[in-house]
């Protein structure tokens, strides 16, 4: 505090002051005594209480030191307590702090050198407090301080447990959609609106089961033409089947229904699509359980390939069991609808195995 406090002492009047020899009518007097006493009072605070500021100068010829002026009314020349002097004679033209112990309790007095305008030495100022009233107002610091701290500790764990449920919570959701997603219920996306991490997480894993249910769309669509067996050995496959220009063994089936134009002409196309569709459900249901693939419909005929994409070494064989399966299954519908009043049907069907070019056209 006293090194504060030394630059607002007016260092002309207390020079002037000093020249009269403490004469307490000059102007010098008067403005460096109310200087002071200013600086006192602005000081009086609860937490910095002043007892007094004063001034001193050593005296050259004992080396003791005595008042300039005093706030607490100490006069011109007086001398400076003898056991006091102690902590000024350490100083070594330094700012220092010493407690010293009186009849109403240890005071704590800080120094500080003075120096003209032309950094010669010209006295040394002191500032006087009380050794209690510095330690209350640690002690309310301290006070202060431990109250803030835990608040700050309060305010700390409150908002932990907040961001902790924040996160906790979005994990669990995105936990959820991904247990959703893998057992193929791909309408369970979920966006975060967090702006986070997880945010950009949910938008990826949305992007992820959007990408899945496109795949089993594909999935089932492709499974229209191939047995589930076979589609799911092509998934399998590291490299994708090429059928650019490939020389390969096959078996070609095809199978017409006999006299199915003159029967088409009498019945409603209502009737025709019904009947087409339950005997191609069937004839399909047949032909993937052998291991071939549906080609494509030509009106009423079939076009089947066995031994590609994946391959068969019992094509042949399985190509003529799916034919005779393929009558035994048409009988059985036929006695159906001739019993709901419809048309029986006939199936030709032709087997031929060697080698083909298979490629995409177009």
């Amino acid at each position: 505090l006293v090194v504060n406090v030394e630059p607002l002492i007016d260092k002309n009047y207390l020079e002037d002051f000093i020249k009269s020899g403490g004469n307490t009518k000059t102007t010098a007097f008067q403005k460096l005594n109310e200087n002071l006493l200013n600086i006192r009072n602005f000081n009086r605070r609860e937490d910095t209480f002043l007892f007094s500021i004063f001034i001193l100068k050593k005296d050259p010829s004992n080396q003791n030191y005595y008042f300039i002026i005093d706030t607490n009314k100490n006069t011109y020349g007086q001398s400076y307590p003898e056991f006091m002097e102690r902590g000024l004679k350490r100083m070594q033209g330094k700012s220092g702090a010493y407690i010293y112990p009186t009849e109403k309790g240890d005071k704590i007095v800080g120094y500080t050198p003075i120096y003209d305008s032309g950094g010669k030495l010209l006295a040394i100022l002191g500032v006087e407090q009380g050794r209690d009233q510095v330690y209350m107002g640690l002690e309310k610091l301290l006070l202060y301080g431990l109250i803030a701290f835990a608040i700050s500790i309060f305010v700390a764990v409150f908002f932990a447990y907040f961001l902790s449920k924040l996160v906790s919570s979005s994990l669990t959701l995105l936990s959820k959609t991904v247990k959703s997603i893998g057992a193929g219920d791909f309408s369970q996306c979920k966006k975060l609106n967090t702006k986070d991490e997880f945010s950009d997480l949910s938008i990826a894993i949305n992007a992820m089961a959007k990408g899945l249910k496109e795949r089993e769309r594909l999935k089932e669509g492709f499974a229209r033409y191939v047995s589930h067996h076979a589609m799911e050995e092509l998934i399998k496959q590291d490299n994708p089947v090429s059928l650019k220009g490939e020389r390969k063994k096959a078996t070609i089936l095809f199978s017409d229904i006999k006299g199915f134009t003159t029967m088409s002409e009498e019945l409603d196309p209502e009737e025709v699509l019904n009947i087409l569709n339950e005997y191609y459900a069937k004839m399909i249901e047949v032909i993937f359980k052998y291991g071939g693939t549906l080609d494509k419909f030509i009106g009423d005929g079939l076009m089947v390939e066995f031994g590609v994409p994946l391959e068969d070494n019992l094509q042949e064989y399985h190509a003529v069991l799916a034919a005779i399966h393929m009558h035994l299954e048409l009988e059985k519908l036929s006695n159906k609808w001739e019993k709901e009043g419809k048309h029986r049907l006939e199936m030709g069907i032709g087997i031929h195995s060697g080698f083909a070019v298979l490629g995409n056209i177009g």
